[in-house]
């Protein structure tokens, strides 16, 4: 999920007794703002309010700036200097609704859109913004709504169709999924995270080749993205193409050293290879990094059946049933008597 933070940045200064430099810093630090120029900018927004303290936009404006910078604690303190200056000044409740969430405050996230709705819920960047929100608190059902309200108000929402996409993937309605995706996908025909979102709901429709296929536009996209190249290695090897997968994996990891899921089913593409000695390295590789790992232990358990070494092979299948894979027992029945 791409949680999109809406963030409005006020234009105008209210005028004090030093009016002249403030507004003078105030210019000069929107256009620095828009230039991208945020150091110098918040240092310029820092003189508007040293001069004028009671600017209610200044306030807002750098600490739209400072969340920009990751420096939430500072933006959240500087919104809510901003709300206390100008109690109804709605683009600084919606910013610091955002950066609630960002923090992990749901609650008062919540608070800041729902008190947001009741004066302006003809508002798609509200509504989106609480989509998100009740994605992070995993209340699907309650965030589809809430896209679909957003899309109602912008139908070239192409964020609002993705993240409904990715409410209703969560409940598991991969096809409704897939729609929204789609639909994003249109709009935004370069929209690398849609991409990915519809390649994982191909995936769990067992659509490989699609999935596939979405994989490798996202990653002309993107090509340093790992999570691209991991789950085009595992739609590959659902596909059956294991040297495919082998080849995905294989940057993936490369990217990612300490991948364990891409090392465990590198693993698993080498033993449908009949490569064991290689597949052994991997597994062996992801039980190291991750010793909980109850896939690799089964997985491991099943190359050494492979290579007809029962002792080795009972003792990782139990292991594998320790940490809670019923599947393990299954084959141990089978082998282990």
């Amino acid at each position: 999920m791409k949680a999109i933070a809406v963030f409005i940045m006020l234009c105008f200064g209210l005028y004090t007794a030093s009016a002249q430099n403030a507004d003078e810093f105030f210019k000069k630090a929107v256009s620095e703002g828009k230039q991208g120029n945020y150091d110098a900018a918040i240092k310029d927004y820092t003189k508007v309010i040293a001069l004028s303290p009671e600017n209610a936009a200044a306030w807002n404006n750098r600490g739209q700036l400072q969340f920009m910078q990751g420096k939430y604690p500072e933006a959240l303190n500087d919104f809510n200097k901003s709300l206390a200056l100008k109690p109804i000044l709605n683009e600084a409740l919606l910013n610091r609704g955002a950066v609630h969430s960002r923090m992990g405050n749901y609650k008062a996230a919540m608070d800041d859109y729902n008190k947001l709705l009741e004066q302006l819920p003809e508002k798609a960047e509200i509504w989106y913004n609480r989509g998100t929100l009740y994605i992070k608190t995993k209340e699907y059902d309650k965030a589809i709504p809430d896209f679909t309200r957003a899309i109602e108000l912008n139908a070239s929402y192409a964020e609002a169709f993705c993240n409904r996409g990715l409410a209703r993937a969560r409940g598991k309605d991969y096809k409704g999924a897939i729609e929204d995706y789609s639909k994003a996908i249109k709009l935004k025909p370069n929209y690398s995270d849609a991409l990915l979102n519809r390649g994982a709901a191909r995936t769990n429709t067992q659509d490989y080749t699609g999935a596939v296929e979405d994989y490798t536009r996202a990653i002309a996209l993107k090509p340093g993205n790992a999570n691209a190249y991991f789950n085009r290695g595992t739609a590959r090897s659902k596909n059956k193409d294991f040297q495919g997968a082998i080849t995905d994996l294989d940057t993936a990891i490369n990217l990612q050293p300490d991948n364990v899921d891409a090392i465990s089913n590198r693993g698993v593409a080498k033993m449908n290879l009949k490569d064991y000695k290689g597949a052994l390295e991997d597994l062996n590789k992801a039980i190291a990094v991750k010793s909980d790992y109850a896939m690799a232990w089964l997985n491991r358990g099943l190359v050494h059946l492979l290579l007809d070494d029962k002792t080795n092979a009972c003792a990782d299948l139990q292991k594998a049933v320790d940490l809670g894979e019923d599947r393990a027992g299954d084959v141990m029945k089978e082998n282990c008597k």
